[in-house]
């Protein structure tokens, strides 16, 4: 990293007291680089930015114009300013010259003559090597004390305090999703810049920025500088990626309420976002610890079959679940987008830090949200789900138990579908038991409801209890596998085997039929096909299955042997 000094601060020290400012004074806070002579014609090929040029412009002495226009060059190749000595060679500068130094904001400084190059290159250098000393030692000290932080567990909330205060200004932590993770907000009047940086329309403007989007895919990382406008007045933002081992943890965010921007805050923000990824790197290590372990123990208490009550009931209070007072089991069903394979994206990665195969962050919003809901809930992550186990904190009846359950059902789907509408969401319900073997009872029609989400209702739904599935309640129970499937097998077995030769959709319109309560019109308008096309099809299933569609009795039987073709594929892909 590259470390200046300001043209201003070279002119308050001692080779330059007897200098002069002739014009780009906008231009004095301006950082340099480096120092440098030059007087050959082809000077400007040489400057790489960010010095502070020595000049007497005996190269440009007979060319009034090209002495004017230099200073265009100059500013082309971001060279900070111009230090001169115009009289020995020119006498004086020209007004067009300084009239294009305070249009660019260039500063032009006039030189004493008996100031020597060597005085004032050595004074400048010795400036620059003093601030990069300094920045080191800053460097240096903010290394140790956030490493501190970190080797004493003092936490992510800490560590963005620590990094505040470095900075002096108000910091935010947030996830690779832009989920707050920890801020220095402390009530004063950053508030309003933190409230507007946090509000979720301006979250989903920025996390669909090309910074953003280029950041989560490539992982590489850069600082955005850009301004926010918010209410209370702009207020500019540096915003840095938390990476480590090529993973993007989250963004490290510094707003530029208070101070403005010093070249060893960026040293802070590099030394706070490493620190955060290795603190994030071992709560990631916790959490998979005790993600292993508490799906280890939920399994045990919901599929374990040959073990004593007292035992599931012990094993069970060990998770945080009272199994002896009325619940049921909710399992909520993710589906998490991910980056394609090759270019940026819209969406983002949401796989990092997971428990169970979910988002940690995840898991905490959906504990957050359901623990003002008045009732007693645990939740674990477990595969692609989250698995709660839900009681009611007063005396409920079953139907109002049921019906509280779904309510709960239905407000996290809405907040997830509001805050994240990237990340799919189906919640299964069972219904409410009293006994170890019960609330197993219950995780069993939840995952029911789970495995037929594809076809229940109108497939838009988001929430279902077991009770509302109707026949399938039935369909679960049955345990001879081998006798459903003859029993599909003898009613639509051609059919399927006959769409699976010729690439055709009769089984789909035979089942759209029978959904539409045997209404051709509206079967057909479902297909988006003419009725007459209809049917054909329908006479063609007729033949196919020796069947005929007209008798009452007949079309129970075919809809019930789709019901268990389709159960029965679902529960397997479950």
């Amino acid at each position: 990293m590259q470390m200046g000094i300001t043209v201003g601060e070279i002119l308050e020290s001692e080779v330059f007291k007897s200098s002069r400012v002739l014009g780009g004074r906008e231009g004095l806070d301006k950082v340099v680089h480096r120092i440098t002579v030059s007087e050959l014609p082809d000077n400007l090929d040489w400057f790489q930015g960010g010095e502070l040029v020595c000049s007497t412009a005996y190269h440009l002495k007979d060319d009034q114009g090209a002495l004017d226009g230099w200073i265009d060059g100059l500013v082309e190749r971001n060279v900070s300013a111009l230090a001169i000595k115009p009289e020995r060679f020119l006498g004086s500068l020209s007004p067009q010259m300084v009239e294009r130094a305070d249009r660019y904001g260039f500063p032009l400084i006039r030189v004493p003559f008996d100031v020597t190059w060597s005085v004032v290159i050595d004074g400048v250098m010795n400036l620059i090597v003093e601030r990069q000393l300094a920045v080191l030692r800053r460097s240096q000290e903010v290394y140790s004390r956030l490493t501190q932080l970190a080797l004493n567990s003092q936490g992510l909330a800490n560590i963005v305090k620590a990094v505040a205060e470095l900075v002096e200004n108000p910091v935010i932590l947030e996830d690779c999703c832009l989920n707050l993770l920890a801020s220095s907000c402390d009530g004063r009047r950053e508030d309003q810049f933190f409230d507007h940086r946090l509000s979720a329309p301006y979250v989903r403007q920025l996390i669909r920025t090309p910074f953003m989007t280029t950041t989560l895919f490539t992982r590489q990382k850069s600082v955005l500088r850009n301004i926010m406008e918010t209410p209370a007045g702009p207020v500019e933002q540096l915003i840095l990626p938390v990476i480590a081992g090529q993973e993007v943890f989250g963004f490290l965010t510094v707003l530029l309420a208070n101070k403005k921007e010093r070249e060893q805050d960026l040293v802070t923000m590099e030394h706070g976002s490493n620190i955060i990824a290795l603190e994030l790197l071992k709560e990631r290590t916790t959490l998979e610890a005790v993600g292993r372990t508490r799906a280890d123990l939920l399994h045990y208490v919901l599929e374990s079959e040959h073990v004593t009550e007292e035992e599931l009931k012990r094993k069970a209070a060990l998770l945080g679940i009272n199994v002896t007072k009325p619940t049921c089991v909710i399992i909520i069903n993710f589906e998490m987008p991910r980056l394609p394979a090759s270019g940026p994206a819209v969406e983002h990665d949401v796989h990092d830090l997971t428990v169970g195969g979910i988002p940690h962050w995840v898991l905490a919003w959906v504990e957050q949200m359901i623990q003002g809901s008045n009732s007693s809930v645990r939740v674990i992550g477990r595969d692609r789900d989250m698995v709660a186990f839900f009681s009611p904190s007063g005396t409920t009846s079953g139907g109002d138990f049921i019906r509280e359950a779904r309510a709960l059902g239905d407000t996290i789907a809405r907040g997830l579908r509001e805050k994240h509408p990237g990340i799919g969401v189906f919640i299964g319900i069972g219904r409410p038991y009293a006994s170890p073997r019960q609330i197993q009872r219950s995780y069993r029609e939840a995952r029911t409801v789970v495995a037929m989400r594809s076809f229940l209702g109108d497939g838009t739904e988001q929430v279902m209890t077991f009770p509302e599935i109707g026949v399938y309640r039935f369909l679960s129970v049955i345990k001879d596998a081998e006798e459903l499937e003859a029993f599909w097998q003898d009613l639509i077995g051609k059919l399927v085997e006959y769409d699976r030769r010729h690439g055709a959709k009769l089984l789909e319109t035979l089942e759209t039929f029978l959904r539409s309560n045997e209404n051709q019109a509206e079967a057909a308008r479902r297909l988006f096909v003419h009725v007459n096309s209809l049917n054909y099809r329908l006479q063609r299933i007729g033949e196919l299955l020796e069947a005929d569609l007209r008798n009452a009795e007949t079309r129970l039987l075919l809809h019930l042997a789709i019901m268990i073709y389709k159960s029965s594929a679902q529960r397997d892909s479950y």
